[in-house]
Parts: C-alpha cells; sequence; structure tokens
C-alpha cells in the first residue's frame, strides 16, 4: 500500500481534528528541540572583556572604636585592603580615615 493510501486512511480512522492536533504537537516539539539547541549555541559563545576600571579616588573609613577591640579592627582592615586591591592601582589616589575617640588620616 502506497504512503498517500496509508495518509488517507488514517485520516479517516482518526478524525481530521484530531489529525491535526497530532501535526500541531509534533511541529511544537520539532520547534522546541530546535530552540533548544540555538539557545545551546548562544549562551556558549563567550562574553566580552570587562571594560577597565579607570583611576579613581577611594577614602575608606576605618572605625577604630572600643566595639572594634575584639578582633574586628583587623577584620575591618583586611576587608579594606582587600576592596583596595581589586582597584585598578595606577592613578587611583587613596586616603584613609580612621575614626572613633578622635578623627585622624592615616
Amino acid at each position: 500500500m502506497s504512503l498517500i493510501l496509508r495518509i488517507r486512511k488514517a485520516i479517516r480512522a482518526i478524525g481530521k481534528p484530531l489529525m491535526f492536533a497530532r501535526y500541531g504537537a509534533g511541529g511544537c516539539l520539532l520547534g522546541g528541540l530546535i530552540g533548544e539547541v540555538v539557545l545551546a549555541l548562544t549562551l556558549t559563545a563567550r562574553p566580552p572583556p570587562p571594560k577597565p576600571v579607570p583611576p579613581q579616588a577611594v577614602c575608606p573609613l576605618i572605625d577604630c572604636s572600643v566595639s572594634m577591640d575584639c578582633g574586628n579592627l583587623g577584620e575591618a582592615k583586611s576587608a579594606a585592603q582587600a576592596f583596595l586591591n581589586r582597584r585598578n592601582p595606577s592613578g587611583t589616589r587613596v586616603s584613609v580615615v580612621s575614626f572613633g575617640s578622635r578623627t585622624g588620616r592615616n
């Protein structure tokens, strides 16, 4: 039996609305699979390189009050140092201001 006769027989047996639904579902599945492949290909592209950070002027404030005596002062200093290490070193101006019982420049 030829393919065309089989299709005609299937249409009569199943009915046109159900056949339309099957073809529609198959088309959606095929479109979804193609879309997933295209999405996977676009997500593997490399992001553009980060733009260089221009020179900046930064001024971290360090709390040196009595409440920072229990090791918190060391953590604050190392956090400020880590922050400054992530900056562009060429041309960046740094001023550190401490405050507590008195204010000063270091």
